[in-house]
């Protein structure tokens, strides 16, 4: 990981004359057992969180039912953020399916998709 590549050592292989007669390549793991572990870790948490930031095994739990007794509940901020690359995106969708959005069929709008990218302003 981060560009981190695994060393690789060349064994050389001679006939009695000297000749190279072939060559065994050696690569360490790229993974040691330890990273395997922390890694499958981390994408089992990732793939556990809702579109809310929040665990969904904590979303869903029964003790998040605010009329549960002596459980907890979740309370959303009351002014939200705006998210501003996800505001890009929304006005480029708009002002496209504005100018060609007739021209296209349901299945063409739904598999349009908008990438955005982050500019320096000078």
């Amino acid at each position: 990981m981060w560009g981190w590549e695994p060393r690789e050592l060349a064994e050389y292989h001679y006939d009695d004359d000297g000749r190279v007669t072939g060559v065994t390549t050696h690569r360490e793991p790229e993974f040691d057992t330890e990273q395997v572990t922390l890694l499958i870790a981390h994408m089992r948490a990732r793939a556990d969180i809702g579109p809310h930031g929040q665990p969904m095994t904590e979303a869903t739990d029964p003790a998040a039912n605010p009329a549960a007794e002596g459980g907890w509940h979740y309370e959303a901020a009351e002014n939200g953020v705006t998210d501003y690359a996800q505001l890009a995106l929304n006005e480029a969708s708009d002002a496209y399916f504005a100018k060609w959005g007739e021209r296209m069929t349901p299945a063409q709008k739904a598999a349009k998709r908008f990438h955005v990218f982050r500019v320096m302003d000078d």
